[in-house]
């Protein structure tokens, strides 16, 4: 058995123990085969088991899992697996990509996102269910238990009213933690900071929305959300299409430019207010 093959079979193990554990409802279960802060990590904080079942495809029932292609490198992978009907042939397959990373000699599941290797969200053609989800008309029900700040609670109370699917609400909840780890702000406004953190999201998904509607629903000056936002962007070095907390994948190939002895951080575009057309990355 090859390297490559015997990572596939590992990681398609735990991703199935994983589906298995949500379907169960083992939450404790779960966390354990979870990358620590990641994506899955965190939407399960936020949102329970619901967020993985929605991601998986698994609030369709009598699936059955296979592995079909797999992409790994420098201890990431990316696995893309289909769920298929078990008994009754007229429900469609379903595929979605599990993202994995080796922690401590262990494959772990950093994130799942309901589309093929090679898809993008723009691609698929979702259930009624995972459509409203995505385009924020739906939405699932937040856990309180999950926040760890006043600022996640206003932020995610003022996302969903706008109607931000779940996912970027997860990326915005993981921007901000990371930010909070590194700069330790002082979070006394909090209604500042929130407002700050829908912002980038805002510039990060191509979104409408400026500083002026932003600051006047969060209760802050244009000044102090610039001011913020910029701190923010200063401290985690965001750039365009910033594969840390886009929602969708970003499709530059970082290792084939570093193989080629190219920085792809020196060729990326800073964050910018200024949008239009997603940017050439290069």
């Amino acid at each position: 058995m090859t390297d490559t093959t015997q990572a596939a079979a590992e990681i398609q193990q735990v991703a199935t123990e994983l589906l298995e554990a949500v379907l169960d409802r083992r939450a404790k279960a779960v966390q354990a085969l979870l990358v620590p802060g990641g994506p899955a990590a965190v939407g399960c904080q936020l949102f329970g088991l619901d967020f993985l079942i929605a991601q998986a495809g698994l609030h369709t029932p009598g699936r059955e899992l296979r592995s079909r292609r797999l992409d790994i490198r420098n201890g990431r992978a990316r696995l893309e697996c289909i769920c298929v009907p078990k008994e009754d042939s007229r429900r469609e397959e379903w595929l979605f990509t599990v993202y994995a990373r080796r922690l401590r000699g262990k494959w772990k599941i950093d994130h799942i996102r309901p589309i093929g290797l090679e898809q993008t969200l723009e691609d698929v053609a979702f259930d009624p269910l995972l459509a409203g989800l995505y385009d924020g008309t739906a939405q699932l029900q937040l856990g309180k238990e999950g926040l760890d700040d006043e600022v996640e609670m206003l932020l995610l109370q003022g996302m969903r009213a706008e109607r931000f699917n779940y996912a970027e609400q997860v990326s915005a909840v993981r921007l901000w933690r990371d930010f909070r780890r590194k700069a330790k702000p002082d979070i006394t406004k909090a209604n500042y900071w929130a407002a700050a953190i829908e912002y980038i999201v805002i510039l990060l998904e191509y979104r409408e929305g400026g500083q002026n509607s932003v600051a006047r629903k969060y209760g802050a000056t244009v000044g102090i959300v610039s001011a913020r936002y910029r701190q923010v962007c200063d401290t985690l070095k965001l750039r365009e299409l910033d594969p840390r907390y886009s929602v969708d994948e970003n499709p530059v190939d970082e290792d084939a430019l570093r193989q080629i002895g190219i920085d792809p951080h020196k060729i990326r575009l800073p964050l910018t207010e200024v949008k239009g057309k997603r940017p050439p990355l290069f």
